[in-house]
C-alpha cells in the first residue's frame, strides 16, 4: 500500500497555470465589456459574446478538468452536450421571443435596429432614448404654441373634446378624478404645463399610467384645441378639486 502514496517532493507549482489563466480569463472579458464600446460590430454583438462565452468555459474545464491533457473521446463526450445545450437556448428563445409582445419587440429592436446605436450612450442601454424615440414630437414648438395660445378667444372646440375625451378621468370641470387623472386646474403639473407640454402628453401618453396616447384617435388640430382648452383651466381651482400632484408651475 505505501507504493500507492504519493511523494510530495514529486509536486510541482501550479502558480504559472493559474496566474496564465487568469490573465486569458481577464482578457477574454475586457474584450467583451469593450465590444459595447464598438457599434461597428453591434451586428456580431450577440455571436461574439457567445463565441467568447465558450472559449472562457474551455479554458476553465480544460486546465482545472485536466480535459486539455486528456484523451480526445472525453472531450468530446464533455464539450458536445454544451453545442447542444446552445442551440437548444437559441430555439427556445425563436419561441418564446414572440410571446413576450412589447418585451420581445424590444429585444428584438436592441438586436437588430439599425438606430441601435443611437440608444446607447457610452455602452449603457437608455430605456427613456427609446421611449423619445417611439413618441410622436408635437407639430409645433414651445414658442409657436404660447403665441397661439396667447391669441386664441375661443375655446369651445377644444371644451367638446375635452367633454367627449378627457371629462371620465379628470371630471367635467377638470378637478381631477381619485385614482385617474389629476386636477388640471390648479397650477401643478407632472409632465409639464406649457401647451406643448400638454399636446405631447395628450399625444403619447404616458406609459405605466392611465393617461392613453391619443395620437391615434385625435387629429393633430384636435389635440392642439384639447391642450388650449386644458392651458386655459390653470388657475381656476375649482371646488373639490384633487390636491397638488408634481411641480407647481408660475401662475399665470
Amino acid at each position: 500500500m505505501s507504493g500507492m502514496n504519493h511523494d510530495p517532493s514529486t509536486y510541482h507549482s501550479h502558480k504559472s497555470v493559474y496566474v496564465k489563466t487568469a490573465a486569458v480569463l481577464t482578457a477574454v472579458t475586457a474584450a467583451e465589456i469593450g465590444l459595447l464600446f464598438v457599434p461597428a460590430l453591434k451586428f456580431a454583438f450577440v455571436p461574439l459574446l457567445v463565441i467568447m462565452a465558450v472559449y472562457k468555459f474551455a479554458v476553465v474545464v480544460g486546465t482545472f478538468m485536466h480535459l486539455k491533457s486528456d484523451k480526445n473521446v472525453f472531450r468530446v463526450v464533455f464539450v458536445a452536450p454544451v453545442f447542444m445545450a446552445i442551440a437548444m437556448i437559441y430555439v427556445v428563445g425563436l419561441l418564446a421571443v414572440p410571446h413576450f409582445g412589447a418585451l420581445g419587440d424590444g429585444y428584438v429592436r436592441l438586436a437588430n435596429d439599425k438606430s441601435h446605436d443611437e440608444r446607447m450612450g457610452l455602452g449603457e442601454y437608455s430605456p427613456a432614448a427609446i421611449a423619445a424615440r417611439d413618441n410622436k414630437l408635437p407639430h409645433l414648438t414651445k414658442e409657436r404654441y404660447a403665441k397661439l395660445f396667447a391669441a386664441t378667444q375661443d375655446f369651445a372646440a377644444g371644451e367638446k373634446l375635452w367633454g367627449a375625451n378627457c371629462a371620465s378621468c379628470h371630471r367635467a370641470d377638470g378637478g381631477g378624478q381619485p385614482g385617474l387623472g389629476p386636477n388640471m386646474t390648479d397650477d401643478c403639473y407632472m409632465h409639464g404645463g406649457t401647451v406643448y407640454d400638454l399636446v405631447n402628453t395628450i399625444t403619447n401618453g404616458v406609459k405605466g399610467k392611465a393617461m392613453i396616447a391619443f395620437k391615434s384617435s385625435l387629429s393633430e388640430a384636435e389635440i392642439d384645441q384639447v391642450a388650449l382648452y386644458v392651458r386655459g383651466m390653470r388657475g381656476k381651482n375649482v371646488a373639490k378639486g384633487k390636491k397638488c400632484e408634481g411641480d407647481k408651475v408660475a401662475a399665470k
